[in-house]
């Protein structure tokens, strides 16, 4: 939705946006997860349980930083600031390790490719963010934990004899190398 406004200048799906946003915030756990949710005959049904505490703050926080470039709604964004995206920040540091790299969860302790690229774009957007609202000492904090991300990615998880990524690191070493199945072997490949 914001890509396509920001090129057709339609700018309808903007409010939708930001209630989602919006929303997301008001569910988001302390801790900065958040839960799945089910819905049906018009309800909607926690799960209490999340796929993960990595990818989905990451994608909120790049959501938060497309809505904010798009529309130029910087009160927005300080308006979030706290209960948002401070919050998806946290979310990621859950699981966030030495090396720069992510568990999926606290107690599914994989680094994947994929989840560690939104955790890369993630960050760079909640840096972006605070360096335009003015929290400097987040911001530099985030693009420091970015830059080790991307750093990360490029040793840890590049295969230079293969060419290509490794999905998935395990805590015993072992990496995650097929490329024999569309998700999740080729489409870390393709968002890499």
């Amino acid at each position: 939705w914001l890509k396509g406004g920001a090129a057709t200048r339609e700018t309808s799906d903007f409010a939708k946006i930001r209630r989602w946003l919006t929303w997301y915030a008001q569910f988001m756990n302390p801790d900065g997860t958040i839960y799945d949710y089910t819905y049906a005959n018009g309800t909607l049904t926690s799960r209490n349980t999340y796929d993960s505490s990595d990818s989905y703050a990451a994608t909120y926080l790049e959501a938060i930083h497309e809505y904010v470039k798009t529309t130029g709604e910087l009160r927005f964004a300080k308006a979030l600031f706290s209960r948002g995206i401070q919050r998806a920040v946290r979310a990621i540091l859950l699981t966030y390790q030495a090396d720069g790299l992510t568990w999926a969860r606290p107690d599914y302790p994989v680094k994947y490719l994929m989840d560690n690229i939104e955790v890369y774009r993630g960050l760079k957007a909640a840096a972006e963010l605070a360096r335009r609202i003015s929290h400097p000492s987040e911001a530099s904090d985030w693009h420091q934990r970015a830059q080790r991300t991307h750093t990360a990615l490029t040793t840890l998880l590049w295969l230079p004899s293969q060419q290509y990524y490794a999905w998935g690191l395990h805590t015993n070493g072992a990496l995650e190398t097929r490329l024999s199945e569309w998700y999740p072997d080729v489409m870390a490949q393709l968002m890499a």
